[in-house]
């Protein structure tokens, strides 16, 4: 499965793309809102993760941009070491799968996307 991951914290894109990764997923990432745009824009993926808060463009403003530019269902989870009440409505409202907090097990991570896609790995 092809999984789209933005995310600008180093440490924790490396944790979780390697776990992945390791379970044999296909793994893109990108450190900004404005990499995950135009990525997005160009290559199909199974399933997405994006931080809330990224450079140039945030995590919510990129879920928007999938549901209503792209029209696509792909689902979303979101990941966010802000656990603010109008934050997670908003992501919501959006359309995202679901709204994680940080920080986050790898492990958790893969029974999320098992429960949106079925599938456990690659």
């Amino acid at each position: 499965m092809r999984i789209f991951y933005a995310e600008d914290d180093q440490m924790m894109q490396k944790m979780v793309a390697y776990a992945l990764i390791r379970m044999g997923h296909e793994v893109v990432t990108v450190d900004t809102g404005t990499e995950a745009i135009e990525t997005l824009k160009t290559e199909p993926f199974d399933f997405i993760v994006l931080d809330v808060f990224l450079p140039h463009y945030s995590g919510l403003d990129i879920a928007r941009f999938i549901r209503e530019e792209l029209k696509s269902e792909v689902p979303i989870i979101i990941l966010s070491r802000s656990g603010e009440e109008h934050i997670i409505k908003q992501a919501f409202e959006i359309g995202v799968n679901d709204y994680l907090t940080k920080p986050i097990e790898p492990d958790f991570l893969l029974v999320k996307i098992k429960k949106f896609t079925g599938i456990a790995s690659g």
